[in-house]
Parts: structure tokens; C-alpha cells; sequence
């Protein structure tokens, strides 16, 4: 797991509410992933405060594996990522028109399909949780990125 390469398999996803119709994404490295926080940071200030509180009262409560389990979820929510630079540099294929080679056809999906393919990239291409850790050392496995 050392490095994300492109030449990798990309994951097809099934569109759960639409019949036949799938998203194939690539995996993303950490620095794809910094690119796309980079440009959402620039409209969070609204949603950091949320957070800000979480972490406040995680740091006050001295109880570490809170602070480090707040840390983590405010890394990788989705909200800490543009949607935009997400699909851009994730989507590989799909079964949709129009074609995705097409400039912003990304920007073209229903909301709610959106949201899902974010919230699937960005599992997809985090590191695994500590809860993932003690799944696999109690013998179940982690599940599965597709």
C-alpha cells in the first residue's frame, strides 16, 4: 500500500438507485487528496467551527483516544474535500452521457449522486481507521473498499 499507482485496476461502483449504471474511480494518493482539501479550505470556516467544538471538548475531557478519534473523523470527512477536484482526478469512466472526457461533465451528476461518489472516493482513498485496526486483530477483516 506504499504508493497509488494509476496503471492499478479502478474500482467499478454501482449506482445504488440506478439500474445498469455505474462510476469506475481510481484510488487517490495524498497528494491528490491535499488538492482537493486545499480548495475546500477555502469555504469551511462555517464548518470548522462544528468541529472546533468537537476537538475543544475531546482536548478538555484529557481522554486521548477521543481527541485522536475527533482528529481523524475531521481529516477525512467529506466536507474537508471540493467535490470538483475529487471526481477530477478520481473518476475514470462511467455509464452515463455525456462522454467524460467532456469538459465539467462531472458537474453534470444529480446531487444525491454526488454526494454518494464523494463519500465513495474519499473511503475509498483514506488510510484505515483504528476501528478497522481492531477489526482485523479480532479476526474480522476490514471491509472492503468496493
Amino acid at each position: 500500500m506504499g504508493i497509488v499507482r494509476d496503471d492499478v485496476e479502478p474500482h467499478r461502483l454501482d449506482v445504488p438507485w440506478e439500474e445498469g449504471a455505474w462510476i469506475e474511480v481510481r484510488e487517490l494518493n495524498w497528494w491528490q487528496l491535499e488538492q482537493a482539501r486545499k480548495a475546500r479550505s477555502r469555504e469551511q470556516v462555517d464548518e470548522a467551527k462544528h468541529y472546533g467544538a468537537e476537538l475543544i471538548k475531546a482536548f478538555s475531557s484529557g481522554d486521548t483516544a477521543k481527541v485522536r478519534q475527533v482528529s481523524q473523523a475531521m481529516q477525512y470527512d467529506v466536507s474537508q474535500f471540493d467535490p470538483t477536484t475529487l471526481m477530477r482526478a478520481a473518476v475514470v469512466s462511467w455509464s452515463y452521457a455525456p462522454d467524460l472526457k467532456q469538459d465539467n461533465a462531472t458537474t453534470k451528476l444529480h446531487a444525491g449522486t454526488m454526494t454518494w461518489l464523494v463519500g465513495e472516493i474519499v473511503r475509498l482513498s483514506s488510510p484505515p481507521t483504528e476501528a478497522d485496526g481492531k477489526k482485523a486483530a479480532a479476526g474480522s477483516t476490514p471491509p472492503s473498499p468496493v
